[in-house]
């Protein structure tokens, strides 16, 4: 069963507000956790913009930033990594 655009947002919307620091600062977080409250709101916002984009995009993006990242990437084979 796949989840409606109003589902999506509003599930969006929910982890968004949850995992915010500034929301979580205000209600007492420790200083150490903000970081890890940082990292996980911008996870949650690449997620959803990953699920919003239409799926030719999510491709073509997939695509570009495997072509780009193919210079500074190590080539790993069932033999192991890439000699040099």
């Amino acid at each position: 069963m796949a989840a409606s655009d109003e589902d999506v947002v509003k599930a969006y919307r929910r982890q968004l507000s949850r995992h915010h620091p500034d929301k979580l600062k205000a209600n007492g977080l420790p200083e150490s956790m903000v970081e890890h409250a940082k990292q996980r709101t911008q996870q949650i916002i690449e997620a959803y913009e990953l699920i919003r984009v239409p799926t030719r995009a999510v491709g073509e993006h997939a695509h570009s930033s495997m072509t780009s990242c193919s210079a500074r990437t190590p080539t790993v084979s069932a033999a192991g990594p890439a000699a040099g």
